[in-house]
């Protein structure tokens, strides 16, 4: 398996409330989290793999293409949010030699735990509602993007219902048409 980035920490500080000051030590692994646990399976694995070999044979920059769309316009606003969600604990407690501990520092004083929560809440929110457009988007256009649900057993199939909240919207079968849901 690949380790290419789709974002790199230059960019979520770009394109979110990430302070400049930031390690990146702390931006990567959530970065390939968020990429492993909420990416690729609403991509699948051959399109996922598509799309890294295309970030990996570009060097970040991939041509104009139905990709380099796909991943501006949809991957990438889903994946920084869900990026944000992970970083809500990353970023208040840290592992040192005497225990886990919260950081703290003259300029700034430690939120809790509930607070943390609330906001990641925020950011699931967002990012759910960003990965919804995308599997919208895939939907719609999945004959721009082949390997879509071109996928074997033991791969990770592409995810079409995101959402984690507890809405019954009627019994759903996991196809990309709007027939099959809005029942």
């Amino acid at each position: 398996m690949s380790r290419i980035l789709f974002v790199s920490e230059n960019y979520l500080k770009q394109f979110t409330v990430v302070n400049d000051n930031v390690d990146p030590k702390l931006l990567k692994p959530a970065i390939r989290k968020a990429m492993d646990k909420y990416i690729q399976p609403v991509l699948g694995t051959n399109l996922y793999q598509t799309l890294e070999n295309d970030v990996e044979s570009s060097s970040g920059s991939m041509a104009a293409n139905n990709y380099q769309t796909l991943m501006n316009t949809y991957v990438l606003p889903a994946l920084k949010e869900w990026v944000m969600y992970e970083l809500r604990y990353d970023m208040l407690v840290k592992w040192r030699n005497k225990g886990l501990m919260t950081q703290s520092s003259e300029n700034g004083t430690p939120i809790s735990m509930e607070d943390a929560e609330k906001i990641g809440n925020k950011y699931k929110d967002d990012a759910e509602f960003y990965t919804q457009r995308l599997v919208d988007y895939l939907c719609n256009y999945s004959d721009l993007y082949p390997e879509y649900d071109n996928n074997t057993n033991d791969q990770i199939q592409s995810q079409k219902n995101i959402s984690s909240h507890g809405m019954y919207l009627g019994q759903w079968n996991g196809e990309c048409s709007e027939d099959t849901w809005m029942k």
